[in-house]
């Protein structure tokens, strides 16, 4: 009987550790799985980062190249030598007009068109033709 009870303790001793190494095992791969995913979450957003910083490149590029040819073309280069070099084409007169605030002087002095008196029209008129 000794034996007996002996071989059925080590059997359910022998059973426990198995119990135990299989939860362990499959704890383990459990956070394993975890880690995993996670792993693979930062991956994605890593990815999605990327890709719109990539987009936003593109879209700078495109401006860039856009300016780029504009300041290429013919138009912008006579722009730029008008205006910073004095430059004219042959045969063009020169014209230069003083600053604002001396012409605003010279200019006769135009109301806005609105009239100020709320008179009617026909009493606006006899003003007019001093009639009234």
């Amino acid at each position: 009987m000794k034996k007996n009870y002996r071989a059925r303790v080590l059997k359910e001793k022998i059973g426990k550790v198995i119990s135990l190494i299989f939860l362990l095992v499959v704890v383990g791969g459990a956070v394993s799985t975890v880690r995993s995913i996670r792993s693979l979450q930062k991956t994605s957003l890593r990815i999605a980062e990327a890709q719109m910083r990539v987009e936003a490149l593109r879209k700078e590029n495109d401006e860039l190249a856009k300016r780029i040819e504009m300041v290429e073309s013919d138009e912008f280069r006579e722009f730029q030598i008008r205006n910073n070099l004095g430059m004219v084409k042959e045969g063009e007169i020169v014209v230069v007009l003083p600053d604002a605030e001396i012409v605003k002087k010279f200019s006769p002095n135009i109301s806005s068109g609105a009239d100020e008196s709320n008179d009617p029209n026909w009493i606006k008129w006899m003003k007019f033709f001093h009639f009234w």
